[in-house]
């Protein structure tokens, strides 16, 4: 779903009540920030026509507000300043729809284990994979008392104490998260033959992840986006002291890691050490934007909508009038039992959708607008992608439009940043498609493919070691076509150069060798369809 306005206030409700150390009630000052808040944000719901009642607007509470001393009153004043009754969720339906926020902010899980970390809690969700056609399975949660803030206050009494109590405390933490994983149901995270997931969401995990990103072997890491960072459990857990000193030195100053999560890293370092110990068999960890808000509107939509893939619901409504006919034409140009297979099964529609989305810009900046369409441009805000899927989709479209012979100086190191976040292969098939996508473009200005006027077809053929692509124009005005679209089969031959295949300095690179041909026939009938 798209999202007309954002808002956050920075308050944590569980620090407010932990501010002496002591659990007190919700200060007067922090109450009035709050309804102010949430009275302004009544104020913008008016101005955009949300409706009042019949489900328009929907406040819910969690864990922070459910404990709260004074959590009636909170609610009572919220009420009397906005009309709006605040819902809270117990533990468990707070586990659940947070789970589903983060089956949201995928394109698809594979079976694993949720961790939702707040300020106060851990909320533990084991996921199933999902049956053909449908969206993952969501089971039992489990709620732990080890927020990042919470957590926090428990590690530093336990340091201050000595050696014996952080083992202890290590002991304690340990045992707990076992069995809460043993009963969701599925031990198997601790004892698997295969390799599990990890899904991390919520402040404390958040800051970790932009932690990986600083010190990731991309640098500056490209993507600015937490939601689809993956990391091996390597880097995940490796070097725990080295993301410590990261975070708390005198010139941290890292990217979206405030002041408050800087000094909440040492903790997050310690369940992080924890996990490890207890399932080894974990072998990747997925970072997720989603929680409670997003699960709440996600699990409110249509069974068909909620299997969607995200990038091919994000890219639908930018899709040209012939986009069913201008797919068949770009997926026929993979040979089939290619490589291939991964990239073009998720990324030919939504290629073919924003086949023409930067053609109203100036010439000088149509590839440097596609290159950064996904990370800071129209698809930014997309919500459920994984970093490859961002990388992969720029690439093919920067390459639609001339690649990097286009693209300005000021975006080339943006440029081979992305394309180092991929596998090598992966980066030549993007630039393959994207360069057939040109040459479709070019076809068909408008998208759209008409009756009677001129006709493209493409075929992909395996030679060996090479690949063969047929190209032929037919029907009225096919030789006007065919000259016009002369730079663009250029174009396709130069990606399969060798000197343009994909590697590092000194390095052969991975690439096939393209060869088009190209036929003209006028006299072809003009019913023929494309």
């Amino acid at each position: 779903m798209p999202t007309l306005f954002q808002d956050r206030l920075a308050v944590s409700l569980y620090d407010a009540q932990w501010s002496t150390g002591v659990k007190t009630p919700i200060p007067a000052p922090v109450i009035a920030r709050v309804v102010a808040a949430l009275a302004r944000f009544k104020r913008t719901c008016d101005d955009f026509g949300v409706p009042p009642r019949e489900g328009g607007v929907r406040v819910i509470a969690t864990e922070a507000t459910r404990e709260a001393i004074n959590s009636a009153e909170l609610r009572g004043e919220i009420q009397r300043a906005t009309g709006w009754e605040v819902e809270m969720l117990d533990k468990r339906e707070e586990g659940r729809v947070g789970a589903l926020g983060v089956v949201s902010s995928l394109p698809r899980l594979e079976e694993g284990l949720v961790v939702d970390m707040g300020g106060g809690s851990i909320q533990l969700t084991w996921v199933d994979k999902p049956a053909a056609g449908g969206t993952a399975v969501v089971g039992r949660s489990a709620s732990l008392p080890y927020g990042a803030a919470a957590l926090l206050r428990e590690f530093q009494y336990a340091q201050c104490k000595g050696r014996e109590e952080m083992q202890e405390l290590r002991n304690d933490v340990s045992a707990k998260l076992v069995g809460a994983m043993a009963s969701l149901g599925a031990p198997a995270i601790l004892n698997r033959s295969g390799p599990a997931r990890l899904y991390l969401s919520g402040g404390g995990f958040r800051g970790w992840g932009y932690l990986l990103m600083d010190a990731h072997p991309v640098q500056p890491y490209p993507i600015p986006i937490i939601n689809g960072f993956r990391a091996s459990i390597s880097a995940f857990a490796g070097d725990l002291h080295g993301r410590v000193a990261q975070a708390s030195g005198p010139d941290a100053d890292i990217f979206r890691v405030s002041e408050r999560r800087s000094t909440q890293v040492p903790a997050v370092a310690f369940l992080v050490d924890v996990l490890r110990e207890i399932a080894p068999r974990v072998e990747e960890v997925v970072f997720c934007q989603g929680g409670v808000r997003e699960g709440a509107l996600f699990e409110r939509l249509d069974p068909a909508v909620k299997s969607l893939r995200p990038l091919r619901a994000a890219t639908a409504e930018h899709a040209p009038p012939s986009g069913e006919r201008l797919c068949e034409l770009l997926r026929a140009a993979v040979p089939r039992g290619r490589s291939a297979a991964r990239v073009a099964s998720s990324m030919l529609r939504p290629l073919v959708d924003m086949l023409y989305v930067h053609r109203s810009l100036p010439r000088d900046t149509r590839a440097a607008g596609a290159l950064r369409s996904t990370t800071s441009g129209v698809l930014a805000a997309t919500h459920g992608l994984l970093h490859e899927e961002r990388a992969l989709l720029a690439l093919a479209l920067c390459e639609r439009w001339g690649g990097e012979s286009e693209t300005p100086a000021t975006d080339h190191d943006f440029l081979r940043r992305l394309r180092e976040i991929l596998v090598e292969d992966e980066v030549w098939w993007a630039r393959y498609l994207g360069a057939v996508a040109r040459l479709i473009g070019d076809a068909y200005p408008a998208g759209v493919v008409r009756e009677g006027s001129r006709r493209l077809e493409v075929v992909g053929r395996d030679g060996g070691d090479r690949m063969l692509l047929d190209v032929r124009f037919s029907g009225r005005h096919a030789r006007a076509a065919a000259e016009d679209a002369a730079k663009a089969v250029k174009a396709i031959e130069k990606v399969g150069k060798r000197k343009n295949w994909v590697g590092g300095p000194g390095r052969e690179g991975w690439g096939i060798k393209v060869e088009v041909s190209v036929a003209v026939d006028e006299s072809a009938s003009s019913t023929i369809r494309a």
